[in-house]
C-alpha cells in the first residue's frame, strides 16, 4: 500500500501537537511496511517580507496552483491508494482536495482524501482510519 502523506508545518519556533501526530503517523505507517510519499511544507519557509508576498500568500491560502500541480505530478507518477492531509493550511491549500478528485477521475486511480480538520467541534471530527489501515496492512 502506498500512502501520499501531507501535513504544512507550524513554525519550528512553535512546533505544534499537529506536527508531533504527523510524524508519529508517518513512523507507525513505515514500521508497519507501508510506503509512504511524502508532501511537506513549511511554515519557515514563509517570505512574507513584503507587501505583494503577503497578498500572494493570502490568495495561496484559498487555492495554491503551484500546490495544485506538484500534488498532480506526484501522484500521477506514483499512484498512491489512499492520501491522507493533516494540516492543509496556508501553504498547501484547498487545491490539494480538487487534484485529489481530478486525478481519480482522469486516471482511476482508487484514493480517499482524509483531512484532519482542528476547527470541528470534537464529537464532529474527522477521525483517521489511518492507524488501521497500517495494522491491517
Amino acid at each position: 500500500m502506498k500512502i501520499l502523506l501531507a501535513h504544512n508545518y507550524y513554525r519550528s519556533s512553535a512546533p505544534s501537537g499537529e506536527d508531533a501526530v504527523f510524524r508519529n503517523e508517518r513512523t507507525l505507517l513505515e514500521r508497519n511496511g507501508i510506503e509512504i510519499i511524502p508532501f511537506e511544507r513549511f511554515n519557515d519557509d514563509i517570505d512574507d517580507s513584503t507587501v505583494a508576498k503577503r497578498i500572494r500568500l493570502a490568495l495561496n491560502y484559498a487555492w495554491s496552483a503551484e500546490t495544485y500541480h506538484e500534488i498532480s505530478a506526484i501522484i500521477r507518477r506514483t499512484r498512491p491508494d489512499l492520501a491522507h492531509f493533516h494540516n492543509i493550511f496556508p501553504l498547501i491549500s484547498p487545491s490539494a482536495e480538487s487534484t485529489m478528485s481530478e486525478v481519480r477521475m482522469e486516471r482511476g486511480i482508487e484514493t480517499a482524501m482524509i483531512t484532519v480538520l482542528r476547527q470541528l467541534p470534537r464529537k464532529s471530527r474527522i477521525i483517521s482510519p489511518v492507524r488501521q489501515a497500517a495494522m491491517i496492512a
